[in-house]
């Protein structure tokens, strides 16, 4: 489960929190129960209307079972699934996107679907609301300015997640650089100037974020006399803790 929210969208809006709850939650539910492996991404675009006013783009995209063409227009009529045997497999009526259809409408936007069988779906809508005013000390604030032109080497097998960190870093005016392995992390310190940073996924096939931790301390320990020079932060969306052991085998302290 992944999600972005698009520079520019305002923080605070006036509009019907319980209908948009209902849109997003029917959404996010269908795209998890259809897909059994990859994600689900939720992105927020903004398009100002001026006057403080604004067009919201909500994308709901999955990995899933996807919709055949010649059967999405059943989607958003009442009481309809694609077919019987999507029903027999996964319940439900199909009621759920026939009331969101409803809801989005009457807040003053549209719905529609992007979709391909055996790839996944993307359910779209947009809702028209005015920006509200909020409390500075309720907006994080982030002037990263003095980190301009970091070099970031960003580890992370998911490709969503790779532009995602992408984008967030360039727009600090930092530089990242993407591998989508450990093994090209590697590389890439072989090759590549120092960085001054590097951000590892946790969980990444073949050589998880603690394995390739483990290999860049171990190689910077052998070649440079500062064994601790180049930060490494662990991004993770497991709930689970390290353990003492594989904490303690990468910390500085550990002699």
């Amino acid at each position: 489960m992944v999600y972005t929210i698009a520079d520019g969208t305002p923080p605070v809006i006036v509009g019907d929190v319980t209908r948009l709850r209902q849109v997003l939650l029917n959404l996010v539910g269908n795209g998890i129960k259809f897909t059994e492996a990859g994600e689900v991404f939720v992105e927020v675009t903004s398009q100002s209307l001026g006057a403080g006013r604004h067009r919201l783009q909500f994308a709901v995209r999955d990995t899933g079972i996807g919709i055949p063409e010649d059967r999405m227009d059943r989607l958003f009529q009442s009481f309809s699934q694609v077919d019987a045997s999507t029903t027999r497999r996964f319940g439900g009526t199909g009621l759920g996107l026939a009331i969101s259809k409803q809801l989005v409408e009457l807040m003053g936007g549209l719905v529609w679907v992007e979709s391909q069988a055996g790839v996944g779906s993307t359910f779209f809508f947009t809702i028209e609301c005015d920006e509200a005013a909020q409390p500075a000390s309720h907006i994080l604030e982030v002037e990263p300015s003095h980190h301009k032109g970091a070099r970031i080497l960003v580890v992370d097998d998911n490709a969503t997640n790779r532009a995602i960190l992408n984008r967030q870093l360039l727009s600090w005016g930092m530089q990242p650089t993407m591998a989508a392995s450990g093994n090209e992390a590697l590389s890439l310190l072989a090759l590549q100037p120092p960085f001054d940073l590097i951000l590892l996924d946790m969980q990444m096939p073949e050589m998880d974020g603690v394995m390739l931790a483990q290999s860049i301390y171990r190689k910077r320990s052998g070649a440079h006399g500062d064994r601790y020079a180049m930060p490494m932060i662990m991004l993770s969306s497991i709930a689970d803790q390290l353990d003492n052991d594989v904490s303690f085998s990468i910390s500085p302290q550990q002699s």
